[in-house]
């Protein structure tokens, strides 16, 4: 979790408040017990917590022997269930801005648990210490945290609103906001099954 130590003076965009809450911790294994007919598939935010009930997108690609993967099935929703020769597969879920990918082998009344290791965020901004957030249309650019070797960062998500809600992969990541001609830039950290609301705090006129 991050640790504001640095709110004074440092940087031009800063996190004037950032509270965490615990995500809910009951949940499933990473391979439950066979309850289906099919290869039945969920996902979790992360380790302990309930499975998420919708809003999840599923695709299994068969690998074949020259090394290409070509798309067997695909699924949205809350637990998908797909009747599938078995054998391995390439699964990609997506839920929010998190997506991870992995080798199944799919067998027949089986259910298998995708664990995101994810975490959610709030982002919005305010004019000065003390106002109440904008309202308006903002746009957020998440970006990655590292640099590549020409010393750029890479954008991983866009999303406009005066405060979304985001599901991420747990790490740290660089956020630029851009509104009414101004760019307003900090690092957050996304915590597995935790909750962080950043508010970024305009600086001068």
């Amino acid at each position: 979790m991050l640790r504001l130590r640095s709110l004074s003076g440092a940087l031009a965009g800063t996190i004037l408040a950032l509270a965490a809450s615990t995500a809910h911790a009951e949940g499933e294994l990473q391979t439950a017990a066979a309850t289906t007919k099919g290869f039945a598939v969920r996902a979790i935010i992360n380790a302990g917590a309930k499975e998420i009930p919708q809003g999840v997108s599923f695709s299994l690609h068969r690998l074949n022997g020259r090394g290409e993967a070509e798309l067997a099935a695909h699924a949205s929703g809350g637990i998908a269930e797909f009747d599938l020769p078995q054998g391995q597969y390439l699964l990609t879920t997506a839920y929010g801005a998190a997506l991870k990918q992995e080798l199944v082998n799919a067998l027949p009344a089986t259910n298998h648990t995708v664990n995101l290791n994810a975490g959610e965020i709030t982002l919005s901004v305010i004019p000065g210490v003390g106002r109440p957030p904008l309202k308006e249309e903002i746009s957020w650019e998440i970006q990655t945290f590292g640099r590549d070797s020409e010393g750029n960062r890479h954008v991983l998500h866009r999303v406009t609103g005066a405060n979304p809600h985001l599901v991420l992969p747990a790490g740290w990541y660089f956020v630029a906001a851009d509104y009414q001609g101004r760019r307003l830039t900090h690092t957050i950290e996304v915590g597995a099954g935790n909750r962080f609301d950043y508010t970024l705090v305009q600086q001068g006129n």
